[in-house]
């Protein structure tokens, strides 16, 4: 059995480009460190490892937006990188959105 436990600080950077009135990209740049607390057990034995570990990434986002509907696509690769291992993912999503209308109170206040 392997428990991990990571805590990071990082920064990140997305650049919103409207292309046309309704289609925006954004790409974006993140990086972090912080410790990876492991403890791992098999047969009895017990190992327990602390990391200084490093994480880094990069995305694209593509977006279509109207006042009742958004829709999109997101890449990216996120990496992470201690001692002992590195390792690296990459991931799509997309993603679809209804826009309702504000209560009036909030209307109203903005």
């Amino acid at each position: 059995m392997s428990k991990d436990f990571s805590l990071r600080v990082g920064l990140g950077y997305y650049y919103n480009w409207m292309v046309a009135p309704k289609l925006n990209i954004a790409p974006s740049l993140h990086v972090g460190i912080g410790p990876k607390f492991s403890k791992y057990t098999l047969a009895g034995q017990e190992e327990k490892n602390n990391y200084l570990a490093t994480e880094y990434g990069a995305g694209l986002q593509l977006g279509y937006n109207t006042d009742r509907f958004c829709m999109g696509i997101v890449g990216e690769l996120d990496g992470t990188s201690y001692q002992d291992s590195d390792s690296n993912a990459i991931s799509n999503n997309l993603w679809l959105g209804y826009r309702l209308d504000p209560p009036q109170k909030l209307k109203a206040l903005f």
